[in-house]
Formats: structure tokens, C-alpha cells, sequence
């Protein structure tokens, strides 16, 4: 009676657990439907084509991407800093790279220098391979310096691909700005 009663009791278990694997194994399933779908799926755009053979051949869209950089570390605004070149007796220019951070050739284009009035040009930015990079210098008209109480300064916006000619990456860091401060008055 004890054998009976110890089979009985050792088959109730593995039904038991044989239940509860089944149990976790549907929850485990479920889980993964739920999950796979939940998933953000990444997507990039290529485009393909099949060959006579059935062979599919594909190409990923290619762009560059223009942005502005000072030529110089910090930006306070004083002569050999951020955008601004030295001081020169007098005269001053701003300093700064046009660089291709796409991931293909950007074509020649325009890059916009603007002090505000009719003291704005426009200057000619070589071809650029992807991450090539070209200094570029602007002198500040004197007539854009500003007086302010110990200083003068003139402030600007740079912009490059002003005349938007290219298909690029990001049209909105194509800008920089900022000012430079002359000698005490």
C-alpha cells in the first residue's frame, strides 16, 4: 500500500510539473509575440533592383552634409578665439571651417558671411570629400563694428550651402554665429 500510495503521490508531481512546464512554456511564447512585436524595428531606405539572373543588388542613398566650426577653442569673443581671428593694428577677421560631415562628396558651393546691413559675402567653397574640411577667413567691415561701452564688436552669421544647391544630410547645422570683440575704446 505504502509502493501504491508513493507512485500515486511521485505521478501527481510529474503531472504537476510536466503542467507547469507546459504552463511556462505557453507564457513564455505569449511573451515573445508580445515582445517581438513591441520592438522598435530599425529601417534603412535602399533601394533594389533584381537582375535577369534573380539577383537582388541594392544602393544606399548617398549625401553630403555642410557645417560650420571655428577655426579656434573657446568662443568669448576676443581676438584668437573661436570664430575670431588676431588683432591686427586695427584690422580683424573671422575664422572658421566649412566641413563635410556627410557620407559623400559635397559639390562646390557658396558659404554666406553676414554682419548685418550691407555687410554681407559671399565666398567659394571647393569640392569636399567626406570629413575634408577648408578654412576659410572673412575680414569684418569697419563698418559693422559696434560700439558698446568698453568695446567694440561685431557680430555675424555664417552659413554654408547659402544658396541651398545641395541635397544634404541636415540643412539645420549649416549655420554659425557669434561676434568679436575689438580693443578697448
Amino acid at each position: 500500500m505504502t509502493i501504491f500510495i508513493n507512485n500515486m503521490i511521485r505521478s501527481a508531481l510529474t503531472a504537476s510539473v510536466i503542467v507547469a512546464g507546459l504552463a511556462a512554456q505557453s507564457e513564455a511564447a505569449e511573451l515573445r509575440k508580445k515582445t517581438k512585436r513591441a520592438q522598435p524595428q530599425a529601417t534603412l531606405q535602399i533601394n533594389q533592383t533584381k537582375s535577369a539572373t534573380g539577383v537582388l543588388s541594392g544602393t544606399m542613398e548617398l549625401r553630403p552634409d555642410l557645417v560650420i566650426l571655428p577655426a579656434a577653442g573657446g568662443n568669448s569673443g576676443q581676438p584668437n578665439s573661436g570664430y575670431c581671428g588676431p588683432w591686427n593694428g586695427g584690422d580683424q577677421s573671422v575664422r572658421f571651417y566649412v566641413r563635410n560631415i556627410g557620407n559623400t562628396q559635397a559639390s562646390a558651393s557658396h558659404v554666406q558671411v553676414n554682419f548685418g546691413g550691407p555687410y554681407h559675402d559671399m565666398l567659394q567653397v571647393p569640392a569636399l570629400a567626406p570629413n575634408q574640411q577648408v578654412l576659410m577667413t572673412r575680414d569684418i567691415p569697419i563698418g559693422a563694428w559696434g560700439p558698446t561701452q568698453i568695446h567694440s564688436s561685431a557680430n555675424f552669421l555664417i552659413a554654408a550651402d547659402h544658396l541651398d544647391a545641395m541635397n544634404e544630410v541636415s540643412e539645420a547645422n549649416n549655420y554659425g554665429q557669434s561676434k568679436c570683440v575689438g580693443p578697448a575704446t
